[in-house]
């Protein structure tokens, strides 16, 4: 797991799901990078849906469907890896107050709502982690897309910047894409500084500069 030395401040709310849930799903949960404002939705359904066991209900992405299997399934590896066999227990603490709160929300429709920020997260979970894995997968995602840009890189350099350690994967393949949209933003506008410190942080946090050279700050 990555690890940092400081927080940024996501949050993850726990609520009702909008719009009304299909049979099984308990709740939502939304995770807010603080850096940026982006949030990822999750569902939390119940193994058994008769007996709904709010504690142990599973998380699973609310439209997998637009995860793209890409680059023989790395993407789908990489949003997998923080959510696979994970439960609602293993994320936060829940009250016996809270847990029947949801239970009775599940069979009236009633609304509420949680909010965590990381201190408040299971001590073997990382909301930070959470985020990183999610916005590195949706640029992965852009490239596929052909929609990633110069702001997106910049944003996750900030995001990793309290990252004492890189990626533990291999993200090689996409070093070129990266590259290409850097070098187009710098024939535009000279990126100032600031901006070349974050590219520069992001590509390290991907390992892109232990084979190549990195873009001068």
């Amino acid at each position: 797991m990555t690890m940092n030395t400081k927080e940024h401040q996501h949050t993850l709310v726990l609520s009702n799901v909008e719009g009304g849930s299909d049979e099984g799903t308990v709740a939502q949960l939304v995770v807010t990078n603080a850096v940026n404002g982006n949030f990822h939705t999750f569902h939390v359904r119940s193994q058994d849906t008769k007996e709904i066991d709010v504690d142990s209900s599973d998380i699973f992405h609310n439209s997998p469907s637009e995860v793209k299997y890409f680059y023989e399934g790395y993407i789908q590896e990489l949003l997998n890896d923080a959510l696979e066999d994970t439960q609602l227990y293993q994320i936060v603490s829940l009250s016996n107050k809270t847990i029947q709160i949801i239970e009775e929300a599940y069979e009236t429709g009633d609304e509420f709502s949680y909010t965590y920020g990381p201190s408040k997260m299971a001590k073997y979970f990382s909301l930070h982690h959470f985020v990183v894995n999610e916005e590195l997968a949706e640029l992965m995602i852009k490239v596929e897309a052909k929609s990633l840009t110069i702001n997106a890189i910049i944003d996750f350099g900030k995001l990793v910047e309290v990252d004492t350690e890189t990626y533990e994967g291999d993200a090689g393949y996409f070093y070129s894409f990266f590259k290409e949209v850097v070098e187009k933003a710098q024939q535009n506008e000279p990126l100032n500084e600031e901006d070349s410190k974050y590219v520069n942080i992001a590509f390290n946090y991907l390992n892109f500069n232990d084979e190549y050279e990195c873009f001068p700050s």
